[in-house]
């Protein structure tokens, strides 16, 4: 990894830009201002009236916060100007440096901004104005782990939040399997080989900025810490433990996918067979999500159609228009920015001896945002659909469930009229399903589902709903400690259903949309990774926090409370020691339409 080429934030203004997610690093600036200003201050007071103060903000970033450090140093520079009833205010030099990546572009687009905020904060009753023209802003790209400026250029550096980012990722750490970062779980030596490349960076950096700032030059750096000794305490390391978290739910709908691919082998390969070799096939992958799963789908389809043309000795690939479909919140930025490693991954993996090799610019990849419990493509417009771990998502929390209280989910306890409620949206919900693919598909299309669900009658086996079980007791405890409003808990219920083989079944033979061709069951472990410190608090936050945050509010709801609180409702119950397995109920359908 390149860590010059790939570290830097998320450009632009957009909603996922790091402009408009920095609102903890600007508190962090503001917090560390008194000693920044004492700094600057120390420093002026030493220097002529006339002299050009050259300042360095290193690991600018780009957005507000960028010109908040710079706004600052002049402001506290200007104040000192007027204590001592200089008329001329002193001309500044600003060097914003960040590596090649940085998104420069908007930091110089912020710049006339920047100087009619200056001039408009600095406007004192004295009438000893800033005149922000005296202010020179460059950018500078490069590492600061390199030599950047010029020897005793320099007047003053700071950096904030920038330098715990190392300038590559340890040596010597292949033995931290199952861990992003360090953990309680990695080895000592692990341990040493980040704090060592900590030490090499931090040694570097110092001696750089000691050779490019003057004597008495004075330097200000903040980075993310931590208080003691204590490489795991709160705060350290637990976002990249829920992003760990994240990737190994990642690996097990990547298994589920993989467990189902011969299901899912033997429809299109059907498919193929049957179509003329110059036609385009049209492929919809439902409920897509984002991220490498998305195009592992896709090139499994590819991957299956191309070796049924080379035993057919087809020179010729067809050509693919892929629709990848997932809600409108979902995040197709990230599906199109793979697109071309998507396309390189293909050329690589169907390359053959044969010399038949598969051109990826035969396949067309859209996007289309909407529900799949709506129409979504023309009639007769589609050759294979597949969905793999959404339609159990239902479109609304059940009608008719508010006797339901104390639960968020179908329990035990549980009125059989909420069982029934649950049970009717998910038929409600995929009879529409199968109406409009069956209006989608061309006749003796094929169409593969795989579902979360169940294997056999007992909604509440080991899998279904132990979690949410879980979730319930959690909200109770913080009712009773008042830390959440228990009218708000008693309206909560979660828009899911496990079905079960002969539920999918009824309603498919009932409907006549389609044939069944396969129905099957498979077990995944809820821990499928192997990883014997599995967190299944972190684990089920990644995937539950969404629903919480909507239904209950980020100001009434502190998810850090109820995933501690989470923490020890598993603690306590023996139950959570176990090895939950997931259920899930792949069928392979042809359109009978």
């Amino acid at each position: 990894m390149e860590v010059t080429k790939v570290l830097h934030m998320n450009k632009g203004m957009g909603d996922a830009s790091y402009a408009k997610n920095s609102l903890l690093q600007q508190k962090v600036i503001l917090m560390t201002k008194s000693i920044t200003d004492e700094a600057i201050s120390s420093l002026y007071n030493n220097l002529s009236s006339r002299e050009t103060i050259c300042i360095a903000d290193l690991g600018c970033s780009s957005g507000p916060n960028t010109f908040l450090s710079v706004s600052q140093f002049i402001q506290t520079i200007d104040k000192e100007r007027k204590k001592k009833g200089r008329h001329k205010s002193p001309e500044f030099h600003v060097f914003l440096n960040d590596l090649p990546s940085n998104d420069f572009n908007t930091i110089f687009q912020l710049l006339p901004t920047f100087h009619q905020s200056l001039r408009k904060q600095n406007m004192g009753e004295d009438g000893l104005l800033f005149d922000p023209s005296n202010c020179f802003v460059t950018g500078v790209a490069g590492s600061f782990y390199t030599r950047l400026f010029p020897s005793n250029s320099l007047h003053f550096v700071h950096s904030s939040y920038s330098l715990h980012w190392l300038s590559q990722v340890p040596d010597g750490i292949k033995n931290n399997k199952g861990n992003i970062y360090l953990t309680s779980t990695s080895p000592t030596s692990v341990h040493k080989a980040y704090y060592e490349q900590f030490e090499r960076d931090f040694v570097t950096f110092l001696k750089y900025r000691s050779e490019e700032l003057m004597k008495n030059g004075r330097m200000v750096l903040t980075m993310l810490g931590r208080k003691n000794e204590d490489r795991f305490s709160q705060g350290c390391s637990y976002e990249w433990e829920l992003l760990a978290t994240t990737l190994k739910l990642l690996i097990a709908q990547q298994k589920v996918i993989l467990m189902t691919k011969s299901i899912t082998d033997e429809a299109i390969s059907s498919l193929y067979n049957n179509l003329s070799s110059r036609e385009t096939i049209r492929i919809a992958d439902l409920g897509c999500s984002s991220g490498p799963n998305t195009f592992l789908a896709v090139s499994q389809f590819i991957q299956t159609i191309d070796k049924e043309r080379k035993k057919k000795g087809r020179h010729k690939s067809p050509e693919f228009h892929v629709f990848l479909n997932d809600l409108p919140s979902n995040d197709f930025n990230t599906i199109f920015q793979l697109l071309p490693t998507f396309h390189q991954s293909l050329r690589k993996q169907n390359m053959g001896e044969d010399g038949l090799l598969f051109d990826p610019s035969n396949c067309f990849v859209t996007g289309v945002a909407g529900s799949f419990y709506t129409r979504l493509f023309p009639s007769n417009s589609l050759h294979f659909v597949h969905s793999s771990y959404s339609l159990h998502w239902l479109s609304q929390v059940p009608d008719g469930i508010k006797n339901n209280k104390g639960n968020i989910y179908l329990t035990s306890t549980s009125p059989t009229s909420v069982h029934k409620a649950y049970y009717e949206q998910f038929e409600r919900d995929f009879v529409t399903f199968l109406k409009y693919r069956s209006e989608e598909l061309m006749k003796n299309g094929r169409m593969v589902l795989t579902m979360l669900g169940r294997k056999n009658e007992d909604r509440f086996s080991q899998g279904c709903s132990y979690e949410w079980e879980l979730l319930a007791t959690t909200l109770k405890l913080l009712i009773a400690q008042e830390s959440i409003d228990e009218e708000k808990v008693n309206s909560f219920n979660i828009p899911l259903y496990n079905p079960s083989p002969s539920e999918v079944m009824y309603i498919v033979e009932k409907e006549r949309f389609f044939t069944i061709d396969i129905l099957k069951t498979s077990e995944i472990q809820r821990n499928s990774c192997d990883d014997e410190k599995y967190d299944m608090a972190k684990s089920f936050r990644s995937v539950a926090e969404p629903l919480l945050v909507s239904h209950f509010g980020h100001d009434e709801l502190n998810m850090d409370q109820v995933i501690h609180k989470y923490n020890q409702v598993i603690a306590n119950d023996r139950k959570a020691m176990e090895k939950i397995m997931f259920v899930n109920v792949t069928v392979s359908l042809t359109n009978i339409n």
